[in-house]
């Protein structure tokens, strides 16, 4: 372990990581630099390309929880209408089909991430400032445009229950704007140019 996170602070640790590694490699990154003397990331004055994107990841994740605590909600939901016998087949279809819906958005935030890792890998400011923009296309032309197709879709299906859609749309219209709101592409930040000597 010190070996390689010797490798991650003189960059060249190159090889490819998955999320779980990525996660504790950036953790040991801050601690091993900061035991050698090294500054610490909160004490540099512009933001690294590895901090920035770390932060990013951290938001990132976030906005995945609130989309797997819709998915939760959807299946609790689909499984109490199915279980009720008397209950419409058309809201148990919407909500399920809600509910796969909402699994797929999680999967596309996630693919986010590893144009992220481009940036990571190469770990240059160039990188960063080129591997954002395509981020930033990939959010708002495929990310943002699912989720609000999401929303569109429980509207404009058939509901036998009008009291269940407008208390479960609403309550989904709020969450999902919430999350819209927090993946909305922000400019980028500056990164440190000396990233790879960091």
């Amino acid at each position: 372990m010190d070996i390689e996170l010797q490798d991650v602070c003189s960059g060249t640790y190159n090889y490819r990581l998955t999320i779980w590694d990525e996660h504790l490699i950036m953790e040991g990154q801050s601690r091993e630099c900061v035991s050698k003397g090294r500054k610490g990331m909160e004490a540099q004055k512009k933001p690294s390309v590895r901090e920035v994107l770390w932060k990013k990841k951290r938001a990132r994740d976030r906005i995945l929880d609130a989309v797997g605590k819709l998915c939760n909600e959807a299946w609790a939901l689909f499984e109490k209408i199915a279980a009720d016998r008397s209950a419409s087949t058309k809201d148990a279809v919407t909500v399920r089909e809600i509910g796969l819906r909402l699994r797929a958005l999680g999967y596309l935030i996630e693919g986010e991430h590893y144009i992220d890792r481009i940036a990571f890998e190469l770990q240059t400011r160039e990188a960063y400032v080129t591997a954002n923009e395509v981020a930033r296309a990939y959010v708002e032309d495929m990310v943002l445009r699912y989720l609000d197709g999401i929303l569109l879709y429980g509207k404009q299906s058939e509901w036998d229950d009008d009291a269940r859609r407008a208390e479960y749309l609403t309550a989904l219209e709020a969450s999902l704007e919430e999350i819209h709101t927090a993946l909305v592409p922000v400019a980028p930040q500056q990164a440190d140019k000396s990233t790879a000597d960091d």
